[in-house]
């Protein structure tokens, strides 16, 4: 962690078909792939993203996220400010 901005990295090692609901965060996150493979689904328009492939995902944009590969996706996230995971609000 950042002592002044309180950002920080973090690896992230999940099995194949393990999701995220949809999620936002106040900060930038960047995601970098390790291994296997990451979709990123932004309001019904998908991304998928191999090893070495990466997003910039601006603060408080609404997104999920699945793990894919044969072994899972192992993936570096990195967030511009203090770590929080903000839930939409359900209708």
């Amino acid at each position: 962690e950042d002592p002044k901005t309180h950002a920080v990295q973090t690896l992230v090692r999940m099995p194949k078909g393990y999701a995220l609901p949809q999620h936002s965060h106040t900060h930038d996150e960047t995601i970098l792939v390790l291994k296997g493979k990451v979709t990123l689904d932004f309001g019904g328009r998908k991304t998928t993203l191999g090893p070495g492939g990466y997003a910039v995902i601006p603060g408080e944009t609404v997104f999920s996220l699945e793990a894919g590969g044969f072994g899972g996706a192992d993936f570096l996230a990195a967030f511009a400010g203090p770590y929080d995971l903000i839930r939409p609000e359900k209708p």
